[in-house]
């Protein structure tokens, strides 16, 4: 399920951003069948605008009382459009074309977390040289990366793995005991730290 929501940093727009946007949203959400009832109301906002736009150009005379005023109606515009914004998002129950429709800035569309798959295909077999051994297992979608794994036999609950992480669906392990049977499994793990891990499989190096 993909979810967005409504930028609302108005507090780093200039006051003239913040006029131009309040202009826009009412203009998109009067009238909209998908917002039949705003709260605020559309004439509320119509009203705090023509204040607020007033006030701008009052404040340019550079008198201190007019531009204080202009800060004040700047903070209840802000306030007014951070009300909005909660109610667009309630009536747009998650869509984003709803959400632009309003007039809002939206953020880009989120995928929620994909489930990670067991790593299939398993496999261990010699490497170069001797002492190695190289493990690998089919790509993983969702995977970001993968740890192998590997510890001596004879393998128990209490068995010790030591880690070998990397970003690929294969890793050669370096510096093992010829002769020695090891045993070895994979983690996969996902973008928020899922984790799932692979079927153990046995080798001995040669």
């Amino acid at each position: 399920m993909s979810t967005c929501r409504i930028l609302n940093s108005y507090e780093r727009y200039s006051d003239s951003e913040l006029s131009v946007s309040l202009g826009r949203i009412i203009s998109n959400i009067k009238g909209n069948p998908s917002f039949p009832d705003p709260k605020p109301t559309v004439a509320e906002d119509e009203n705090l605008k023509v204040e607020y736009d007033g006030s701008l150009s009052a404040a340019q005379s550079g008198d201190r009382v007019k531009i204080a005023l202009k800060n004040e109606k700047r903070v209840e515009v802000i306030d007014l459009k951070h009300r909005w914004a909660r109610y667009v998002e309630l009536e747009a129950n998650g869509s984003r074309t709803i959400m632009l429709s309003s007039g809002f800035d939206v953020s880009k569309e989120r995928t929620s977390t994909v489930e990670l798959d067991q790593p299939q295909n398993v496999k261990v077999f010699d490497g170069k040289n001797p002492g190695e051994l190289v493990a690998s297992c089919d790509g993983l979608a969702g995977a970001k990366s993968y740890i192998f794994q590997y510890t001596t036999d004879p393998l128990s609950d209490s068995s010790v793995w030591t880690n070998e992480p990397t970003t690929k669906s294969e890793f050669t392990f370096k510096g093992l005991k010829s002769g020695q049977k090891y045993w070895f499994r994979v983690v996969a793990v996902g973008s928020n730290d899922q984790r799932t891990v692979s079927i153990v499989v046995s080798r001995i190096v040669q």
